[in-house]
C-alpha cells in the first residue's frame, strides 16, 4: 500500500466521523420538535442535579461555620444592650455604685471596683478625669465613658493627683477605714489613720510616728521627707491629706565654720647638735654637704647663726640652697634661730 492510498483511507474515515456526528445532532434536533417533553425533562433533570450538588455545598458550609461567640459575664456587662432600664445617666461619679459604673463602655467589674477604690482613697472626686490616675484607663477609655458622668460642682485640677496604690488587677493596699476624715493632724494621728494615707504602709505609718516621737513633734510636713524612703513624689501624694496647728516655716540651719587650725611649727635641725642623719633630711641635701657642714661645724667650734652655711664652697652651698633650708634651721638649744647684724664672712 503506497503512502497515497493511505492519506486517502485516513481523509474517508475523518469525512464519515464528522458526517455521522452531523447526523446524531440533527436526530435530536428534530427530536425536539416531535416530542418536546423530552427535551424539558433533560432540562428539569439537569436543573435538579444543578440544585442538588448547591444544596449540599451550601449544607457543608453551615456545617462547617463555627457558632457565634458567647459573651462572659464581665462583657455582657460593658454591652450597651446589657444595661439595666432603671441606669439613668449621666452618673454622678461620687455615689455611682458598682453595678452602676459597670455599664459604661468599656468598664468591666474590674475598673469599676478600682474607681470606687481610688474615690475612697482621695476622699471622692472633684474633677472627672482624674478617673485617668488609674491605671489602664487613658484618654480613649476616659472619651469614652465621659458625657455619660458628672460630679456637682466640679473644679479644675490645680496639681497632680497622688497616684492611685494599686492598679484594677491588684487589691485595694491602703483603703481607708471607716471613720477617718482628711485632713489628720500628723501631730496626734495615729497609726491606724497613718496607714490609711496613699502609698504609706505600715512600716512608714511607724517611721513617723518614730520621728515625731524623737522631735517631739512636727513643726512642718517636709520634715516628713526627712524620713528615709519619703522622698519629694510621695510626700506630695500625702500634704494635701495633713496639717499641722500652727505649721511653721523650717529655717535653714547655717552650718557653724569649723575652727581654724593652729598651725604646726615647723621642725627645725640644730646645726649646732644635729648628725648626718638628720642633715640629710633637709630638702636637696647630700652626704657630702652633710659631712661639709659638719668638718665647718668643728673648725669654727660651733654655730652662731645659719648664715655660716655660706662659708662652705659654692658648689657645696649657695644662695638659692640656703634659702629652701632657711625655715628648718636652727643654732641654740631651744630651736631659735639667731641671725646677727652682719652676715659672717664666708670661708673658702
Amino acid at each position: 500500500m503506497t503512502d497515497r492510498t493511505k492519506a486517502i483511507g485516513i481523509f474517508a474515515l475523518y469525512v464519515l466521523a464528522i458526517t455521522g456526528f452531523g447526523a446524531f445532532l440533527y436526530h435530536d434536533y428534530r427530536q425536539s420538535f416531535v416530542d418536546p417533553t423530552a427535551y424539558t425533562r433533560d432540562i428539569s433533570a439537569a436543573t435538579s442535579v444543578t440544585e442538588m450538588s448547591e444544596t449540599v455545598e451550601i449544607s457543608s458550609i453551615l456545617e462547617t461555620t463555627p457558632p457565634a461567640p458567647t459573651l462572659s459575664a464581665e462583657d455582657a456587662a460593658t454591652d450597651t444592650a446589657a444595661i439595666p432600664d432603671s441606669v439613668t445617666y449621666p452618673l454622678n461619679l461620687n455615689t455611682a455604685t458598682l453595678e452602676e459604673l459597670c455599664t459604661l463602655p468599656d468598664i468591666g467589674a474590674s475598673y469599676a471596683q478600682a474607681i470606687l477604690d481610688y474615690r475612697t482613697q482621695l476622699g471622692g472626686f472633684i474633677n472627672r478625669r482624674q478617673l485617668m490616675d488609674i491605671s489602664g484607663i487613658g484618654e480613649k477609655r476616659y472619651r469614652a465613658i465621659e458625657g455619660l458622668l458628672y460630679i456637682e460642682n466640679e473644679q479644675p485640677i490645680a496639681a497632680e493627683a497622688p497616684e492611685p496604690a494599686h492598679s484594677p488587677e491588684e487589691p485595694a493596699a491602703n483603703a481607708a477605714a471607716p471613720g477617718v476624715t482628711y485632713p489628720l493632724n500628723l501631730n496626734t494621728a495615729t497609726l491606724e489613720e497613718l496607714c490609711t494615707l496613699p502609698d504609706i504602709g505600715a512600716a512608714y505609718a511607724q517611721a513617723i510616728l518614730d520621728y515625731r516621737t524623737q522631735l517631739g513633734g512636727f513643726i512642718n510636713r517636709r520634715q516628713l521627707m526627712d524620713i528615709s524612703g519619703i522622698s519629694e513624689k510621695r510626700f506630695l501624694a500625702i500634704e494635701g491629706l495633713l496639717y499641722i496647728e500652727n505649721e511653721q516655716p523650717i529655717t535653714a540651719r547655717t552650718p557653724e565654720p569649723a575652727p581654724e587650725a593652729e598651725p604646726e611649727p615647723i621642725p627645725r635641725i640644730n646645726l649646732n647638735t644635729a648628725g648626718t642623719d638628720e642633715l640629710l633630711r633637709l630638702p636637696g641635701c647630700e652626704a657630702q654637704t652633710a659631712d661639709a657642714i659638719l668638718r665647718l661645724r668643728e673648725e669654727i667650734g660651733g654655730f652662731h647663726n645659719p648664715l655660716e652655711l655660706l662659708m662652705l664652697p659654692k658648689d657645696i652651698m649657695n644662695d638659692a640652697l640656703y634659702l629652701q633650708w632657711e625655715p628648718y634651721l636652727a643654732v641654740d638649744d631651744e630651736g631659735h634661730t639667731q641671725i646677727p647684724d652682719e652676715p659672717a664672712e664666708s670661708v673658702r
